[in-house]
């Protein structure tokens, strides 16, 4: 329950001030993940890009029937109130990726309008990337042991010491495996890349040239 100041739970402990709150052990599992989604600009654009999947299908009978034709599945929206919403998103993506870019083509082709066919340009330019492969990869195995502990957490009748318990494992793995997650990761969005022919070039940093001793500040150009 909200409203520590202002809200509900204020309101209660007016009429009954021995009235103790007690969070939610899931929406607050959920919350975390939605901050730390928020707080990292790169994943805030890939959740993006997740969303604008959805956004386009959605928006017409005509793609909605394309996309389930061709990929057998749905894509789903992001909600930050509801619990796995992110890892419902991520899951038909990441598990149908060629498929969805088929579905893309298809919507591309000459028999479509020229809006269509420019919105399917940009929506294929922002998920064919590297980097969008590597997050699709990353965020699905990270989002599938924290979906698992949300439904741990609705067990009818679990005690609060096996609660903890679920929720000290979540963080264990997460610090543990950052490594392993991250080298599949980006072997994951390789492989996919050269067997789609995916370019992988625009991931490299722009190589400075490098400064002798005492120079501050990369050469300028020449003025007129």
């Amino acid at each position: 329950m909200s409203g520590v100041h202002t809200g509900v739970q204020t309101k209660i402990k007016e009429f009954n001030p021995k009235a103790i709150f007690l969070p939610c052990a899931n929406h607050s599992l959920s919350l975390c993940s939605v901050h730390a989604f928020g707080s990292v600009s790169v994943c805030v654009i890939f959740f993006g890009t997740l969303e604008s999947v959805c956004t386009f299908f959605s928006c017409s009978t005509h793609r909605w029937e394309v996309l389930k034709e061709t990929v057998g599945v749905t894509v789903k929206r992001l909600n930050n109130t509801r619990q796995s919403a992110h890892y419902n998103a991520v899951k038909p993506i990441f598990k149908h990726f060629e498929k969805l870019v088929k579905a893309l083509e298809k919507l591309c082709d000459a028999f479509e309008n020229l809006d269509m066919r420019g919105a399917v340009e940009v929506l294929m330019t922002n998920i064919s990337n590297f980097n969008l492969l590597c997050f699709l990869h990353l965020w699905y195995h990270i989002l599938l042991e924290v979906n698992h502990v949300h439904k741990y957490l609705q067990i009818e009748g679990i005690t609060l010491e096996k609660c903890v318990v679920k929720l000290k494992n979540l963080k264990t793995f997460l610090v543990k495996s950052q490594e392993v997650l991250v080298h599949n990761a980006v072997e994951y969005a390789t492989q996919t890349c050269a067997e789609m022919g995916i370019d992988i070039e625009s991931r490299k940093c722009k190589r400075l040239k490098k400064m002798m001793p005492g120079e501050i500040a990369k050469d300028t150009g020449l003025t007129p």
